[in-house]
């Protein structure tokens, strides 16, 4: 590959996952701790093979803590550092718990992997 073409993969790659994190921040619900407290609970549905979001601050070092519950065992989450793009939960799941790799944003995504709408529950903390 000569340097040009690479330039112009990188420019797209970059561009690809800009957008992305855009259109994740705006679909994404801000989760807001009440005063002097450092979870939350929220709840919500997901439809036919479908996902929501949650955006939430973080510092490097804090622990992140997430668990979701639902009648659909096709209900799971992931973790995603919103700087990156990179998913930083090994494995969809309904918990996680790990020490945040650094400031910022991070995404926790509700995903269904099944064809019905499912209502579920979700718990965060940061710590």
């Amino acid at each position: 590959m000569n340097n040009k073409t690479l330039k112009i993969f990188t420019a797209i790659t970059l561009t690809i996952v800009l957008a992305a994190t855009a259109f994740a921040l705006q679909t994404a619900t801000r989760v807001r701790f009440a005063k002097g407290k450092s979870s939350a609970t929220m709840t919500g549905s997901v439809g036919d093979s479908g996902m929501k979001d949650y955006i939430l601050g973080g510092k490097k070092g804090q622990e992140l803590t997430a668990s979701v519950t639902s009648p659909c065992e096709s209900v799971q989450i992931i973790v995603i550092d919103n700087g990156t793009g990179q998913v930083i939960s090994e494995n969809p799941s309904t918990e996680y718990a790990d020490e945040l790799p650094g400031t910022g944003d991070y995404i926790v995504r509700v995903q269904n992997s099944e064809s019905e709408t499912c209502k579920f529950t979700l718990k965060v903390g940061i710590k």
